[in-house]
């Protein structure tokens, strides 16, 4: 498991044991590791992230192999190969015996942030799985395993810069109860009336009440960091709550989460997913139903030939994974 010590800067660093205990996951639903950047690789991607953007003019999220700078890309897949990424993938499989990787899609996004005046954020990723039985039956399972891998590149401060989450919300899916999920889902439903009959009243009191009110915890994690979460915990991106903050940015019209803040507080997140072939069954499941999504496996095998490029080995751990899913959806 991950302990928690001081650096020298003050900040929060979670350094693994040399034997992780996933209790901690299990319970909570998240976990937070290592920095996977040193500053020098911060200040890199940083830079040449913000170059790559503007020559699409600002997107909120990009493909990471639409990125034109190999290095970048070299950067973001070695990262996946090193040897924390390596002990979390080995202990994940021996504690759920089963095979599990980093995996597609990978993406990077830009200012990517919430209006809280237009929506609250808060989803569970596998919130379209749930309308199906068959996807209901493995986000119950034992050996489920599915995760948003995130590294953020900047600091979860007053702009925001990482995810608020609820601890433990996502028990209420692992247990095949559907009472218990029911009443557990009380206060997020509560949550969402007050928002669309009183949206002013859910505004004015955002940032402390209701915060307070479902338990949520602002992940305060450290630029560089490996974080994962639980695709069936209740989250969001950590929004911009200080009114003198909000009076400074604005949302695209666009884009409906893509803000305009100061440039010194520009938001990078990199994401990619992580689990086992069950779990990207129970994804694709309910993707595959989506008008605007049922081409998600056809992209996710893209991308993973794509990686073949710089990685064979994540390659060959990625494919273990997209073998026994793509029979079922007939992808290629």
């Amino acid at each position: 498991m991950c302990r928690l010590c001081d650096s020298n800067q003050g900040h929060q660093i979670f350094i693994m044991d040399n034997i992780l205990n996933l209790d901690h996951y299990n319970n909570f639903g998240y976990e937070q590791f290592d920095q996977l950047y040193n500053e020098r690789d911060l200040v890199f991607l940083r830079e040449q992230l913000e170059k790559e953007f503007e020559k699409k003019n600002y997107p909120p999220k990009m493909n990471l192999f639409d990125i034109s700078n190999k290095e970048i890309i070299k950067k973001i897949i070695g990262t996946y190969n090193n040897s924390q990424i390596l002990e979390i993938i080995k202990t994940f499989e021996n504690k759920f015996n089963t095979k599990v990787s980093i995996l597609p899609e990978f993406t990077i996004q830009r200012n990517y942030h919430v209006n809280i005046k237009k929506n609250h954020g808060w989803h569970r990723d596998c919130g379209g799985e749930l309308s199906y039985s068959y996807c209901n039956k493995l986000l119950g399972d034992n050996k489920y395993v599915f995760a948003k891998a995130a590294i953020y590149l900047q600091e979860n401060k007053s702009y925001g810069g990482a995810i608020d989450l609820i601890p433990m919300s996502h028990t209420h899916i692992k247990k095949k109860n559907f009472l218990f999920r029911k009443i557990k889902g009380i206060p997020l439903k509560i949550l969402f009336l007050l928002y669309s009959f009183f949206p002013k009243m859910y505004n004015f009191l955002n940032s402390s009440l209701f915060f307070y009110f479902l338990g949520g915890k602002k992940i305060e994690s450290i630029p560089g960091q490996f974080v994962l979460f639980d695709s069936r915990i209740v989250h969001r991106s950590s929004p911009i709550l200080k009114k003198e903050e909000r009076r400074k940015i604005e949302f695209e019209s666009k884009y409906e989460y893509q803000a305009t803040i100061p440039k010194e507080y520009t938001k990078f997140s990199i994401y990619a997913h992580f689990g086992n072939s069950m779990a990207v069954d129970s994804y694709i499941f309910d993707r595959s139903k989506r008008n605007n999504n049922s081409d998600e496996l056809t992209r996710w095998n893209k991308q993973k030939d794509k990686v073949k490029e710089f990685s064979l080995e994540l390659h060959t751990r990625i494919a273990s994974i997209l073998n026994k899913v793509n029979g079922n959806y007939q992808a290629k």
